[in-house]
This record gives structure tokens, sequence and C-alpha cells, in this order.
């Protein structure tokens, strides 16, 4: 800021109150919004300004979920939810002004959700749902955010509708595995219902977030297509050694999908970062450059927290190639344990990890 360059520390800000949020730290991660925000508004960058915005009401609703006696002090006394939604409204009314469905609305949409449902307003909440869930579908890049095992499972749940005992067992197996998961906890009784003969979307998709209405849409379309997705799902290669056609794979329920409760943020998490370096490291430049850019300017920037400076100095380390006790030298020791795993990911040999979300 004191050079002029307004934009980048707007950048900068923005960066350090996700890492400072992913540390634990709310009251430098508000700190840092509000600037991000204020810088923002200043450029009349609105895209940025609606981020930051949604950002700073979803950061003030994580801390109003806590018991009050365990909000940060600054934060107490304060009507956090009133707070949020007003940041909310401001994050919803640029992003609609802007007609842009790659602005993703829908992530104010459940913020607001959210807000309702905690005000014990049932109605409102189910409306804002169902603006989420219409905004996701109508936008042209929705299909390419639902993670792989998605195509697999919709098809084995169409063979099972028409009387495929061996695909109902795969579609058990995978709505087992979603209800272990919380990104994927609410999808099960849903399908369960459509195995059972169920096929009002509204109805089904009732209270659902965006993807798991966008699933649903899915099935439902596939429904209508009658056998040419049974055909698919048991043109499937056989599936390991337990010799079955169609299986769902094993990872079903895992994704980058953010988590419960941020999906509605663009928040990155200590894991979303490690995984960003790793891809760098194996040779995916433009994941590389985007760590880089993180490790290097927003977790060493002067006001960073001492323990991110040397966190963001270990992974630049990694990334230009630093192995062993080198890449982990000056790492505080509640922050070894995790860089010394991601270490052990990229000794040859070793596959890429794929991150769950967190909740």
């Amino acid at each position: 800021e004191d050079m002029g360059n307004l934009a980048y520390a707007a950048s900068t800000a923005s960066q350090l109150g996700r890492v400072c949020q992913l540390a634990g730290r709310p009251a430098e991660a508000e700190s840092w919004v509000r600037r991000a925000l204020d810088a923002f508004h200043a450029l009349g960058d609105r895209r940025y300004e609606a981020v930051c915005a949604n950002n700073l009401a979803a950061l003030l609703l994580d801390v109003e979920a806590l018991p009050p006696e365990e909000r940060p002090a600054p934060f107490r006394g304060r009507d956090l939810l009133a707070e949020a939604e007003e940041y909310a409204h401001r994050a919803r009314e640029i992003r609609e002004a802007l007609d842009d469905p790659s602005s993703e609305v829908w992530k104010t949409y459940a913020t607001l959700a959210i807000i309702a449902k905690r005000r014990g307003r049932a109605e409102e909440a189910r409306a804002w749902r169902r603006r989420e869930q219409e905004s996701f579908a109508a936008f042209a890049g929705a299909e390419a955010q639902l993670p792989q095992w998605v195509g697999p499972v919709v098809a084995a749940v169409v063979a099972a509708c028409e009387g495929s005992e061996e695909a109902r067992g795969a579609v058990e197996e995978a709505l087992r595995q979603m209800a272990a998961t919380e990104d994927w906890r609410n999808l099960p009784p849903v399908i369960r219902r459509i195995l059972a003969g169920e096929r009002d979307l509204e109805s089904l998709t009732d209270g659902l977030d965006a993807w798991d209405a966008l699933i649903i849409r899915r099935t439902l379309a596939a429904l209508e297509g009658g056998g040419a997705a049974r055909r698919r799902w048991e043109a499937q290669p056989s599936a390991g050694s337990s010799g079955r056609r169609g299986e769902v794979p094993p990872s079903v329920g895992s994704s980058d999908r953010r988590e419960e409760g941020r999906r509605d943020q663009d928040v990155l998490t200590l894991d979303q970062l490690f995984a960003l370096v790793e891809a760098g490291c194996r040779g995916d430049a433009q994941a590389g450059q985007l760590a880089y850019n993180i490790v290097a300017q927003a977790l060493q920037a002067l006001a960073a927290p001492p323990e991110l400076r040397a966190l963001g100095r270990s992974l630049e380390r990694i990334l230009v190639g630093i192995r062993g006790e080198d890449a982990l030298e000056g790492l505080p020791a509640e922050l070894r344990p995790p860089v010394e795993e991601l270490l052990r990911r990229l000794e040859p040999g070793t596959e890429q990890h794929r991150p769950t979300p967190d909740t």
C-alpha cells in the first residue's frame, strides 16, 4: 500500500486472511479480510469485493457457531449473525448485478441459507437453498465440479432401478461410503428414496446444497434415459480381483469439494495448500505457480504470524526441489509432522495424495 500498489495489497491481504483462518486465528483473519474488502472496493473491483464480503460473512458464521464463552475476545458481545447477514447481502447484490454465472452467486445463497436456518426461519432457508441449487445447475461449468465417482454411481443407481441386483449391491456400498463422510452424508437417504420409486425433483432436493442437488438432478435425468445408463454401467471394466463388472470406485465419498460450511467460501485449507505444493512438485505447472505465489507472498509477508512465515519458507524450499532436513529447517514442532508427511509422499514411487475436505 505504501508503494501505491493497492491491487497487490488487496490480493495479499485476502490471502493472509485465508492462511490466518486455516491457522485458527479468526480475529487476525477478520482484520485481513476487512482490509482486502476495503481495498477491492476502492479499486472498483466488484467481483473480488463480493468474494471478500462473502468470505467475511462465512468467517463470522464460523465464529458464531462456537459457544459464546469459546469465542475469541474481539468477537464477544457482537451480533455476529446480523453482521454476517449484512455482508452476505452485500455480496449477493454485487453478484446479482454482475449477472455472470462464473461469479458463483450460489455460494452467497448458501451463506444466506445458513443464516436463515440459524435464525429459525425454515421457509426462508429453504428458499435460499432453492436459489442456490438453481443458480449452480444453470452454471455451464457445474458438472465439471462434480467428483469423478458421480458418473459410475449414477449409472449404478439407474441399473439398480431397472432390476440389477449386482448394481443394487454396488449402490449400497457407495451409500455406505457416502454416509461416512461429512460432504456427502445427506445423499444416501435421498438416493434410497429414488430406489424406492420417488421421482419428484423438488421434493427430493428439498434442503440439499447445490452439489447434492445437482447429483440428484443428474440421476433423475439418467433415469429418463432408460437402458442407456444401465448399458454404460455394465460396460465398465471389471473392478480389481473381484471380477464384478460396473463396481463403483472405492474412493466414492472423497472429493476436492469444499468442506461443509465452506462450500460458500473461497478458503484454502492447509491440506489443499499441501496438495497444490505436491501437484507442483509432480510437474503441474499451474498448481506449482499458484502454490509458489501463496507460500512466497502471502505466507512470508512481514505481517504474517511467525509460524506461517516459517511454513512458507519450508514449502518454498520444497517447491524448488530441496528435501530432507534442509526443507524442514526452522519449522515449529507443531508444523513438522504435516510437512514430513508431504515429503514422504514426494518420495519416488509414491502416488499423488488427493485430500478429502475437512469439516
